[in-house]
This record gives structure tokens, sequence and C-alpha cells, in this order.
């Protein structure tokens, strides 16, 4: 008697069978047999044998970063552990802690995929996220003489276009 096991992984979802007699199942690419509990085991399998190319990638983007608790680290560790990771050590303390907390993101979000990113690509998008951060958008100072100024000459050349919505919501509206 047959029984069958629903394997779920980002890439598969499909039945295997397997034999009640030895309760093995096999990967569906190249027959490689696996124990009904090595469930884990054949879904790494099937992924790396449908892409051989993304083998080694795949392989070292499994092992996920952990996020430390950076209240309870000095600068000096802070430092060393973002250079562990081949990444800048320059900043002041919030921006190396924002700094690895987005490669920690970036990183473990990467683990997930079935293409998985290489170390540089993570470490370009990184640069681009953080040149974002240091672009801030232009600020209105409301309370200055000069801005009463102008909302004033603004409200007078749209008068018109003022009146003319409140026209139509009126005519709309009835």
């Amino acid at each position: 008697m047959e029984h069958f096991a629903i394997v779920r992984s980002p890439l598969l979802n499909i039945s295997l069978k397997g034999q009640d007699t030895d309760d093995r199942l096999s990967c569906p690419v190249c027959n490689k047999s696996f124990q009904s509990n090595e469930i884990r085991n054949l879904e790494e399998h099937v992924e790396q044998c449908l892409y051989p190319e993304a083998k080694a990638k795949l392989t070292a983007s499994k092992r996920r970063l952990s996020k430390p608790v950076y209240n309870l680290m000095k600068d000096a560790e802070l430092k060393k552990l973002l250079a562990e990771l081949s990444l800048p050590t320059t900043g002041d303390r919030d921006l190396l802690i924002r700094r690895h907390t987005e490669y920690v993101i970036l990183w473990n979000a990467e683990c997930d995929t079935l293409k998985p990113k290489t170390e540089i690509e993570l470490k370009r998008e990184l640069a681009s996220i953080e040149r974002s951060w240091s672009r801030k958008a232009p600020t209105v100072d409301l309370s200055s003489e000069d801005f009463e100024e102008k909302a004033a000459i603004y409200r007078e050349a749209n008068t018109h276009h003022f009146e003319a919505l409140i026209e139509t919501a009126k005519r709309r509206k009835s």
C-alpha cells in the first residue's frame, strides 16, 4: 500500500510517493532515496537538483544572521561586527546600528529566496539604501512671515479655481 507525503518548499508543492514497507521518499529529479523523516533534506536536495548553478549560493545563504542587542554592545564591538561582514565601519553609533540592522534584514530575506543575490549585490543594495537615508525631503518653515505672504499671494492668484471647485461640488451635491 502506498502513501503520499506533501513536500512544501518555496520551490515544491508536489506529492512524492513512498512505500509503507521501507517508509522512504525519492527525489523526483534524480530518484535519490530519503527517509520519510528527512523531508527537509529532500527539499534542499530537489532545489539543488533543479538549480545546480545556484548550489554554492544556496548553501552559503542558508546561514541566517541574528540581530544582537545593540544596547549591550560597545562601539568597538559593533565596528568589529560590521568589519566581520566587510561592511563600512564609519559613522556614528546610530548609523552603524542602522547599517547592521538593514544588512541583517537584507541577508535573511535572501535566505528565503530560491535564487539568492550574492554578497556583493547585497552590499550594493545596502549602499543604495544608505544613500536614500541621506536624501531628506524638502521642508517648509511654516512659522515664517515669508510663508504667510506666499500663501496669501497663492490664494489670490487661484481664487477663481477655488470658486469653480466649490460650485462644482455644490452642483453634484444637489
